[in-house]
């Protein structure tokens, strides 16, 4: 770490004399009127201030810092503040190819209530595409992550993802593209099984340390006209090996993502979007999405809290519209204001009635580049 932070001051100084920071403001505040999509629909105004530095030091490096913070006006112990800085390197190499490589570290902070969340993190990536052929993009990368809870040191994990991608561009306008990704998980602790014997709650611990995921995805994007465009995508996920740790709901959240990550479930996700480039510059958006979540190991319960007997399985539905404008400014510290709207609506059918609900959102965003 001393090493790392040395070469990092060491190529700060070097490069300040030709370096750019260009920093950026976001604003976010919205109302939903079910904040844990649970049938004891609970409404709360949520408000997110995001800020970001940008420090280009030469055209191949590049430093950055980012935070934001949550505030939630009837939910006040749901209030975290998160703080990432990393440092990126981009090349090109070949004729059409491009490089790109960096690593961040991340440091989150929630209140006492759900302090079992805060986590510091590192991760690295590293990420090449070039074109095989003039209509054909090739596209590779790796990244590892590690994480650590500060206060639930069992859920502390690395991860690390390959992902590929090929993308065809056709004559008719029309783009395809697929991916395959697959992520490898591995609890940093084995976890101490017998500590929570006698609370009788359901736990997993050993056999699922390492967890296997495989992700293949399919794209079709197909411009309508000079001003419209129509996207769909399909999402297979399949849990090769290994089950997400769970804590029953006398310590945590069942439904938190703490445990509940991905790897917590396979199924199957579709989405479409359809974006028209409206008049006076602004950007209408739609998109609708159907997901089925197969969780491994969740048990589900009845109205009483009585178990299934099954693990917990849902159908996900959401449907999202978005209005978008920025305004370019000349001259002046502000370079660009950006205005967007959106109204949402999530609904969840599953076979545990806690988590059979829906949800209506509405924000409002403004975004500032100086």
């Amino acid at each position: 770490m001393r090493r790392l932070l040395a070469s990092l001051c060491a190529l700060f100084l070097s490069a300040q004399a030709q370096a750019q920071i260009i920093p950026s403001v976001n604003l976010y505040s919205t109302y939903t009127d079910n904040l844990f999509l649970s049938n004891s629909r609970q409404a709360d105004w949520i408000n997110l201030a995001f800020v970001d530095f940008d420090y280009i030091l030469n055209e191949d490096f590049g430093l950055f810092y980012s935070g934001s913070a949550h505030h939630f006006n009837e939910n006040d112990e749901l209030f975290n503040h998160l703080h990432q800085v990393g440092l990126s390197f981009a090349r090109p190499f070949g004729d059409t190819g491009s490089l790109y490589a960096g690593t961040e570290f991340g440091l989150r902070l929630d209140r006492p209530l759900y302090d079992y969340r805060s986590f510091y993190q590192a991760r690295g990536f590293v990420s090449a595409k070039a074109y095989l052929r003039p209509a054909l993009l090739a596209h590779a990368s790796y990244s590892a992550r590690r994480q650590d809870y500060l206060n639930a040191a069992d859920y502390s994990y690395f991860e690390q993802n390959i992902n590929t991608r090929l993308t065809h561009f056709l004559p008719t306008r029309t783009t395809l593209q697929i991916a395959s990704e697959l992520g490898w998980k591995t609890y940093v602790h084995a976890g101490d099984e017998l500590s929570f014997v006698d609370f009788e709650i359901p736990a997993r611990f050993g056999q699922d340390r390492h967890l296997l995921q495989w992700v293949a995805s399919a794209k079709i994007a197909q411009s309508i006209g000079a001003d419209m465009g129509l996207q769909i995508e399909w999402r297979r996920r399949a849990q090769l090996s290994g089950e997400s740790r769970y804590l029953g709901t006398l310590f945590y959240n069942p439904a938190d993502d703490l445990f509940d990550d991905r790897y917590s479930y396979s199924g199957q996700h579709l989405k479409t979007t359809l974006k028209y480039l409206a008049p006076w510059g602004a950007t209408w958006q739609s998109t609708l999405e159907r997901e089925n979540r197969d969780y491994s190991g969740r048990p589900a319960y009845d109205a009483t809290g009585q178990s299934l007997q099954q693990t917990q399985a849902e159908t996900r539905y959401a449907a999202r519209i978005g209005l978008q404008k920025t305004f370019y400014l000349d001259g002046g510290w502000i370079r660009e204001i950006g205005v967007d709207s959106e109204w949402s609506y999530r609904r969840i059918d599953s076979n545990d009635p806690y988590y059979d609900a829906g949800a209506r959102s509405y924000t409002l965003g403004l975004q500032i580049g100086f």
